[in-house]
Order: structure tokens, then sequence, then C-alpha cells
């Protein structure tokens, strides 16, 4: 038997809403998923976190997603 670890997907959302839906049907989908609001919550998160992928949204309030992903990359 072969140990699996399901990879972590970050959602980076300002609306709670969507937020919620998107970190609920990744999970449904056997992913493990951290959820946040805004870039400063991100940028905490992924100091401690291994992250596998991140789902941005470009319209963030503040820092819009393009900048963020800029920085990431």
């Amino acid at each position: 038997m072969t140990d699996t670890v399901a990879a972590h997907v970050l959602v980076v959302d300002d609306d709670p809403q969507i937020r919620q839906l998107l970190q609920e049907y990744l999970q449904t989908n056997g992913l493990r998923v951290s959820a946040v609001a805004h870039s400063i919550a991100m940028t905490e998160l992924l100091s401690k976190e291994t992250i596998d992928l991140i789902v941005l949204d470009l319209r963030l309030a503040g820092e819009d997603g393009m900048t963020v992903a800029r920085k990431l990359r």
C-alpha cells in the first residue's frame, strides 16, 4: 500500500463566498486547501507551508492579483 499526500492548494480571494466555494470544491476532490483573503495573509502562509498550487483572484482589493503574481514569480 502506498501513502499519497494530497496536493496543497492555496486559494487567495477577497470574496468570502467565492473563497468558500472554491475551498469546498477542491476539498471534495481530495485536495488539501488553505484559503486567505489577501496577499499579506498569503505571504504569511507561504512562509510556513509548502504550497503546490495557488488559485489567485486577479481583482483583489488593495494589491491586484497581477502584481501579486509578478512578486511570486
